[in-house]
């Protein structure tokens, strides 16, 4: 249930991001695996179309330079807005988490090959608003 005996000590699980080892050249842990993740990341995005549609949350982005990803390949990033009563557009977690997952089942079972099949993406009321974002940030949008 994990709870401790009284004698045994709280061994860390994990290790902290400033630790430096010789195996990472003295750099940071995270700062090592950054490097590798982000030049696997790009060359496999490279050998493939050169294009990544990104669709996870952000908060994955730590993982990566993310500015270089960026600047070597496209990055297409959809996303996902409700409209409010007030005509304001809001991003709703739920709502994101469910439509980039939508996404993935979009593509793949229609076999998209160009990020202009995008646009064709409808799920739950959430379609393609041309007017609004730019090329490589569609924005996806369901009227309350």
């Amino acid at each position: 249930y994990g709870l401790l005996r009284p004698m045994d000590g709280i061994v860390p699980y994990r290790m902290e991001h400033c630790v430096s080892m010789e195996a990472t050249h003295d750099k940071p842990v995270n700062q090592f695996w950054k490097d590798k993740l982000t030049d696997l990341l790009i060359e496999s995005v490279k050998a493939d179309d050169g294009i990544l549609i990104h669709l996870s949350t952000e908060e994955y982005e730590h993982l990566f330079d993310w500015k270089r990803v960026c600047q070597e390949v496209r990055v297409i990033h959809p996303l996902f807005y409700v409209r409010q009563r007030d005509g304001r557009l809001k991003m709703q977690a739920v709502w994101a988490k469910s439509c980039r997952g939508a996404m993935v089942r979009f593509m793949l079972q229609n076999k998209l090959v160009m990020p202009e099949e995008l646009k064709a993406f409808s799920y739950e009321g959430f379609e393609f608003a041309p007017q609004l974002g730019e090329e490589d940030y569609p924005h996806f949008v369901r009227e309350n």
